[in-house]
């Protein structure tokens, strides 16, 4: 007896059941002649149905089925006709379909339960004689016909017939879409009942969002970013927070305490602070850090002051108070001959030399003394405690050398965030005041020299050779198997609030709550990585929260693998809609893209956006 491989049996039995509905059979066959046989009769109801194209693609399939001489030339061809049957479901007959295209059973059983007859979940026509039942009674009448009658513009029959069992001959998809939106008429009048999922969540229950939402790194366990004022740190951190579950970032309430501060570690997959941790983070971190040419570093540091209002230092120390708020009265001259000895110039004296030794030296020792006693201990931890050496002047650089380290994807530029605008400060003030800023960064100019030759002799040139096929070839199908997602009885669903594998969005919208949502941008172009079935015919699927402009939905374009790929829209209840993809992916991953040409901002947002989702993932189609 003839054995075959579980992912043969898995796609002979889809397709069978494919086939079966296609035939209008009442049981799917389990054996490849029955599977032949019910081929033939959905080829034939095809064609009766006006649907030759779709008949004549899948008879070579079918062809190549029969003639299948082992088990991997049958998956193929299996997949193949499944995959044509996916891509053209949407648009066949909805009778033809049915009972094989969620999206109009789900809205037909979302009729019914408006309707309060759950007998008419059974069918097309059970439904739609339901509500023609109900219809003379419904206040929502007048708001249900135009939805009724779009249906009969595309082919017939008319309402009347219609309401009364005749099935209508409408493509699937606008027959889903039709009785979704009276469905939702039918729901807005109503209490509505308790919800048994999280408000927001894309069909997950209670719960669902698992502890597995930390760092999606095949390589190290959690990031740590020492991060030295001015030196881009925000905008760095604003990437980080990303890459692992929005309830994995660092929180700085727990920096407040030396035990907090070592426990921080064993809640969070993300760690950034202005206080240096190197020497608390356990095997596994990856540990960072950037540096900045000092005299502009410094000139930043105090434009930054200069735009604090006086608020916002009058509860902290009176003389760290006097401090910032001479910023804003004293050039910069004159600022440096007046705190070149005060109580908190570690702030503005060889801040960074301070910062990096004090991995290896007491923290306050290390803000009190001389900084030419530090600057051996912070060229120690440049050279010895940290992964990761970074330049502000190669920001995009060094986010892509941590993304090789992490085995992520490379990451376009992102805009910088916390800009203290110093060019005009340097401009007019430093000349006067060269003397005093070479004075208040001499330490930290040898440091940052170091700093160039690490980077050079380090990333520069991985960074560079870090390109998406790079990532593909070494680390994404690890990279993508330690997503987890979680499945609503229809999909594999994965939410923005877990680790985020790609790029082209800005920092989660409601990050922690039920109510989080994404926006691309700020260019017009988001890709993500999500892990799939390989070889299966399935449909990627991206819950949509709304676009930034009307317009941008009509010039969505979609990419699956740097392919263009067809889609579609179906309605989804709590969604302005859902994006389906049909696909057949050849590897472990998928590499999505999707394109609204261009993003605009808002009044209220002055961020350029795109395409806001909650959720995305895929089902087999």
């Amino acid at each position: 007896m003839q054995t075959h491989s579980p992912t043969y049996l898995a796609l002979l039995n889809e397709a069978a059941a494919h086939a079966a509905g296609l035939a209008d059979l009442e049981l799917p066959p389990h054996e490849m002649a029955g599977f032949m046989a019910a081929a033939r009769l959905a080829d034939a109801r095809l064609r009766e149905a006006g649907a030759e194209g779709l008949a004549s693609a899948l008879a070579p399939v079918i062809a190549q089925v029969a003639a299948a001489g082992d088990d991997a030339a049958g998956e193929a061809a299996l997949g193949d006709w499944l995959a044509l049957l996916a891509a053209h479901r949407p648009g066949l007959p909805a009778p033809l379909v049915f009972y094989g295209y969620l999206p109009l059973r789900r809205a037909v059983a979302r009729l019914a339960e408006a309707l309060g007859t759950p007998e008419a979940a059974r069918g097309l026509a059970e439904a739609l004689v339901a509500l023609g039942r109900a219809l003379p009674d419904l206040p929502q009448a007048p708001l249900i016909l135009p939805h009724l009658d779009h249906i009969a513009s595309h082919g017939g029959p008319g309402r009347a017939e219609m309401l009364e069992g005749a099935l209508p001959t409408a493509p699937a998809l606008t027959v889903a879409t039709s009785l979704s939106h009276v469905a939702s008429v039918l729901e807005a009048g109503q209490q509505a009942p308790p919800a048994p999922r999280e408000a927001g969540e894309a069909g997950l229950q209670t719960g669902a969002f698992q502890a597995a939402n930390g760092l999606a790194s095949p390589r190290w366990q959690r990031v740590l970013h020492a991060h030295i004022m001015k030196c881009a740190g925000t905008s760095l951190n604003s990437w980080l927070d990303m890459l692992a579950g929005d309830q994995r970032r660092w929180d700085g309430l727990m920096q407040n305490t030396l035990l907090r501060t070592r426990t921080v570690f064993l809640s969070a997959a993300v760690v950034h602070g202005h206080r240096n941790l190197i020497a608390h983070a356990p095997p596994g971190t990856l540990r960072l850090t950037v540096l900045r040419e000092p005299m502009a570093r410094l000139v930043s540091q105090i434009s930054d002051w200069r735009r604090l209002d006086d608020a916002d230092t009058r509860h902290g120390p009176a003389d760290l108070h006097e401090m910032v708020s001479d910023t804003r009265r004293l050039p910069l001259k004159d600022f440096f001959v007046r705190h070149r000895r005060s109580p908190y110039r570690h702030y503005v004296d060889n801040t960074m030399t301070r910062i990096l030794a004090s991995s290896r030296l007491d923290k306050a020792f290390c803000e009190t003394a001389d900084p030419s006693l530090l600057l051996g201990a912070a060229l120690a931890c440049l050279e010895e405690d940290v992964e990761v050496v970074g330049l502000t002047e190669e920001l995009d650089l060094t986010r892509n050398a941590i993304a090789e380290h992490l085995g992520l994807p490379p990451v376009a530029a992102f805009p910088r965030l916390n800009d203290s605008a110093s060019d005009r400060v340097r401009a007019i003030e430093t000349g006067q005041a060269a003397q005093e800023l070479a004075a208040m960064t001499r330490f930290d100019a040898q440091l940052h020299a170091r700093a160039v030759e690490l980077f050079e002799a380090r990333h520069r040139a991985t960074a560079q050779a870090w390109t998406d096929e790079a990532f593909e070839a070494r680390d994404a199908a690890a990279t993508t198997a330690l997503l987890r997602g979680d499945f609503d009885g229809e999909a594999m669903c994965f939410s923005v609030r877990g680790p985020l594998i790609g790029r082209g969005f800005h920092p989660r919208d409601g990050g922690g709550t039920p109510f989080r949502s994404l926006w691309s941008g700020p260019g017009p172009r988001l890709l993500l990585y999500m892990p799939v079935p390989p070889g299966m015919p399935i449909e990627l699927l991206v819950w949509v929260r709304g676009y930034a402009d009307p317009s941008l939905r009509g010039r969505l374009a979609v990419l699956v693998d740097g392919a263009p790929a067809p889609h579609l829209f179906e309605p989804l209840r709590g969604h302005a809609e859902r994006l389906v993809i049909p696909c057949r992916p050849s590897r472990p991953f998928v590499r999505l893209e999707l394109d609204t040409g261009e993003t605009v901002p808002h009044p209220n947002d002055p961020r350029p956006r795109g395409i806001a989702f909650d959720t995305y993932g895929w089902r087999t189609a």
